[in-house]
């Protein structure tokens, strides 16, 4: 009977141990794979780095289409911070949801936003609990830019530029930035076009394509002919980290540039003729006729020369066809020098042998047929 008794007790006392033991898995992250659940996020993200306290809540589809994110990555860990689950999700989706969690409590989700191949937005939910057969819902995970980016934005080229005198009643105007740019700070208050005149404001729609990372101000009605317009980008512009424009021309950094416009709503192309854009002389005094040809009789187009030793005798400007006779001095330096003559846009490489050189003249093929271009 006592043995009986002693036998009763150890079974009791296993059976009691294996119960806590039991229970405590049940409140464990690791629990029976049996018994599972799912779990969903939305997202919500911030821009700016730490270095930029006036970080502001964006949309989804913003922040995606700015930084280029296609993707965001996201895992689930258990308490012991082992991987449990991983997956991708469309960025655009601004949201995403695992299934066949095992139910218990203690698991943590992160959510990276991938920027050339860095992990630049994170985000991140913990203590998170899965009851068996139920959706968690892990809530609104605020999404916030971790990278390094300190470095302010600059603007590399615009059209139409500020040599354009005949620009297209109907153009658009274009900034091409040098980095990605958060395009929710280009708009019609940071990019304006006015008249000098008047300093009158030109109404308009802005856009920003964030692949080729171009900024475009569309006029609501055709620009005013044979005149002057400044078009501004200001500093309220920032790049994806939230750093402001910078390096213009601007007192404040911001980016000034004008333009002029010509007659007609569909611009205006040239064409010279010969069609030779590298000339080659010898050294005595020669001149050279080259004929304009543009693509509209309203068309005005200049001619000037790089250096004191080319001078443009006659057509230094003109509207429609025309033409213009360009001179070389007399080489006496000893030596080859170069210089360049722009016509209507176009621009020629001009050669001037040295003194005492005999060298026949050159042909080039140029537009089709072959055109001389050395010249005694």
């Amino acid at each position: 009977m006592v043995f009986k008794r002693k036998y009763v007790s150890w079974f009791l006392r296993f059976c009691i141990g294996l119960s806590l033991l039991i229970l405590c898995s049940c409140n464990n992250s690791s629990s029976n794979g049996d018994s599972t659940g799912t779990v969903s996020f939305n997202l919500d993200w911030k821009s700016g780095t730490t270095a930029h306290s006036d970080a502001s809540l964006m949309a989804a589809g913003d922040v995606c289409n700015n930084y280029q994110i296609t993707t965001i990555n996201a895992t689930i860990f258990d308490s012991a911070n082992a991987v449990v689950k991983s997956n991708s999700f469309n960025c655009s989706d601004g949201s995403g949801s695992f299934t066949a969690i095992p139910a218990g409590s203690g698991y943590k989700l992160v959510i990276t936003g991938m920027v050339s191949g860095n992990a630049d937005w994170r985000g991140q939910k913990n203590d998170l609990a899965v009851t068996d057969g139920q959706t968690t819902q892990a809530g609104m995970i605020t999404m916030t830019y971790q990278g390094s980016d300190t470095i302010s934005p600059k603007v590399t080229k615009v059209s139409p530029n500020a040599s354009v005198a005949d620009a297209a009643l109907n153009t658009t105007i274009n900034a091409l930035f040098n980095e990605a740019m958060n395009g929710s700070t280009i708009t019609t208050s940071s990019f304006t076009l006015a008249k000098t005149s008047d300093n009158s404001s030109v109404a308009g729609q802005v856009s920003y394509d964030s692949t080729s990372m171009t900024a475009t101000f569309t006029p609501g009605a055709n620009l005013e002919p044979n005149t002057k317009y400044l078009a501004t980008l200001t500093i309220g512009i920032q790049d994806i980290a939230g750093n402001a424009l910078s390096g213009g021309n601007a007192a404040d950094g911001g980016y000034q540039w004008t333009f002029i416009t010509g007659t007609s709503t569909t611009g205006c192309t040239y064409a010279i003729s010969p069609s030779a854009t590298s000339i080659i002389f010898l050294s005595d005094a020669s001149s050279r006729t080259v004929s304009v040809i543009p693509s509209d009789v309203s068309c005005s187009w200049t001619a000037t020369s790089s250096d004191s030793w080319i001078s443009i005798a006659t057509g230094s400007s003109g509207t429609g066809n025309g033409q213009v006779v360009y001179k070389v001095s007399e080489n006496t330096t000893g030596s080859a020098r170069s210089g360049t003559v722009t016509i209507a846009g176009i621009t020629l490489a001009i050669e001037q042998k040295a003194s005492g050189t005999t060298t026949l003249p050159e042909m080039i093929w140029g537009s089709g047929n072959w055109d001389e271009v050395a010249w005694q």
